[in-house]
């Protein structure tokens, strides 16, 4: 049912050929919505945290987790998240699809 409605890997991979496929480092809009959403991220710190659909990691870097996993349907969208979050060692990020999760 849901399969449908998404977007097609080969499509996504796609888009992360780029280094930052929707200029969200350089959109002042976008700018400002990471600023609202750093601003809402639960102050709490949780033993165990999943980020599905993480992208590049930006969001899952900044969860409050003691171990943290980022899972995206996109290997490339891995590949930049794990390049770009390397010196964070309680986060962890696997390609797989939502749909893959136990």
């Amino acid at each position: 049912m849901f399969e449908s409605v998404l977007q097609p890997l080969e499509e996504l991979e796609k888009w992360w050929e780029k280094p930052d496929p929707w200029d969200y480092e350089n959109n002042l809009s976008d700018l400002n919505r990471r600023a609202m959403l750093d601003s809402v991220l639960p102050k709490k710190q949780y033993k165990r945290v999943l980020d599905i659909g993480c992208g590049d990691g930006y969001i899952t870097a900044r969860l409050p987790g003691e171990e943290i996993i980022g899972v995206d349907v996109s290997k490339k969208a891995i590949q930049q998240a794990e390049k770009k979050n390397k010196d964070l060692p309680h986060i962890k990020f696997s390609a797989l699809s939502l749909f893959d999760l136990p």
